[in-house]
């Protein structure tokens, strides 16, 4: 990924709180054992890949003088003399969380333009910006999903960044169209701190880096201020203070 700065029009398209749906499906003809969560319940572990859908309604226009309409959910110009058309949404996913590629539902019947779409990582008080590699419609017609592994996986840090998904329609008529980007991602364990907190889990214990994680998350607090008994039994009661702090349990409608 390559920074190259960040024109203003562009960074407000950026500036858009995205409406989070529950993917209806295997859209991506993703492989066995992908979930799907909808905003408030991603795939807990590791290795489950959640998915995180941005409707076109999610998504601003970047320049104040583009024309377009939406038909049943799909974007696109009104107007081929204004040129491309370019949109802008920003993703709401946990610091933590590794993007691992995305995919975007665009229809392409034009002859000689093609609809592009591209993540930023924009670091604070900055107008440059990393991107992801530009997916294109390229040789493609018609309906199509448009998917993207990235080579180079993308850890949300929402305290130091902004990330946005950029949408570009090489044309300006309704030859050309999105509906929906979906974004790919999994949970992550917090990374291992250089120094200890319990005098009987030291760096190089096996379980170092998840033990720290559950005091830093508050879900253990350890036997003592400095001690953990990694080794020791959980009883049915410790079990139900893990799983309560972790969950945020209960909360009644």
């Amino acid at each position: 990924m390559q920074p190259r700065p960040l024109g203003k029009s562009s960074y407000l398209a950026a500036c858009v709180i995205a409406t989070l749906t529950v993917l209806p499906g295997d859209a991506l003809g993703q492989a066995a054992g992908v979930r799907v969560a909808g905003a408030l319940m991603p795939a807990w572990g590791t290795t489950s890949t959640s998915v995180l859908r941005l409707g076109s309604a999610s998504f601003i226009p970047g320049w104040a003088s583009n024309n377009w309409a939406s038909d049943l959910g799909w974007r696109h110009g009104v107007d081929a003399l204004q040129g491309s058309i370019l949109f802008g949404a920003e993703p709401q996913l946990p610091s933590g969380a590794l993007i691992t590629g995305f995919a975007v539902e665009v229809y392409d019947d034009s002859p000689s333009k093609d609809a592009t779409v591209e993540m930023a990582i924009c670091p604070n008080l900055t107008f440059s910006c990393t991107f992801t590699p530009v997916v294109s419609t390229s040789g493609t017609t018609g309906a199509s999903w448009l998917t993207s592994t990235l080579a180079s996986p993308v850890t949300i840090d929402n305290n130091a960044n902004l990330y946005f998904i950029r949408v570009q329609l090489g044309a300006g008529d309704n030859s050309m169209a999105f509906r929906s980007v979906l974004i790919n991602y999994q949970l992550q364990v917090s990374p291992a701190p250089a120094v200890a907190t319990f005098s009987d889990v030291p760096t190089s214990y096996w379980a170092f880096q998840y033990i720290e994680a559950l005091k830093a998350s508050g879900i253990t607090q350890g036997v003592t201020p400095t001690t953990y008994e990694p080794e020791s039994n959980v009883t049915r009661a410790q079990m139900a203070v893990f799983l309560a702090k972790a969950l945020g349990l209960h909360w009644p409608n």
